[in-house]
């Protein structure tokens, strides 16, 4: 059974891409048993060890059920703030790969909720480093620099609503009733400025 996502489809298939499907449990450069699509946990919560192994179909559906559940982060640690899709995509991505406590107590959350949606968006940058067991300090990742660069791309792109002057022409400029401000927002042609990973 297909699962109802919001999150953009080429979002879904952006945060694969960075993932890579693996057959055979790895440990990630953060040292946590990871499998499938980036999984490191299982649908009934028991996480990823070594010697696990999955389909290809599996771990599909497993990735299905993760994005649904970062999609439930972004909406209980957001419940009143209005996000477009692109900006709702791009968290789902970041919460998939730093985990929902992390973006919950981050800086990208916390500038959203304040209303600082560009400093939010820098804020991406903060997610960049990995701890290093073995030097026991943080790293900064390229492969994470890359990953928040997209997010960010994704996070900044802006929903255009474009009137078509033709269309205006049967409209009175002042004392527009409710009627006719619900037939003009028919007339809204929505245009997306879509960062160029994204298909058009």
């Amino acid at each position: 059974m297909e699962i109802a996502l919001r999150t953009l489809p080429s979002v879904r298939e952006y945060i694969k891409s960075f993932e890579n499907f693996a057959s055979k449990a790895y440990l990630c450069p953060a040292g946590v048993w990871t499998i499938g699509n980036g999984a490191t946990y299982y649908l009934d919560g028991s996480k990823v060890k070594k010697g696990d192994t999955i389909e290809k179909d599996a771990a599909q559906y497993l990735f299905s059920h993760h994005i649904m559940d970062c999609e439930n982060v972004v909406n209980n640690s957001l419940p009143t703030v209005k996000l477009n899709d692109f900006q709702f995509s791009a968290l789902v991505s970041l919460i998939y790969n730093i985990g929902s406590g992390n973006f919950i107590k981050s800086r990208v959350r916390l500038n959203i909720v304040r209303g600082y949606f560009d400093i939010a968006a820098e804020s991406f940058m903060n997610h960049v480093y990995a701890y290093d067991k073995k030097k026991k300090t943080s790293i900064k990742l390229r492969g994470l620099v890359l990953r928040r660069k997209k997010e960010q791309e994704i996070f900044n792109t802006k929903i255009i609503n474009k009137i078509l002057p033709e269309e205006m022409k049967s409209i009175r400029p002042f004392n527009i009733s409710n009627i006719q401000a619900k037939v003009l927002l028919k007339w809204y042609n929505k245009k997306f400025i879509m960062p160029k990973y994204i298909e058009q």
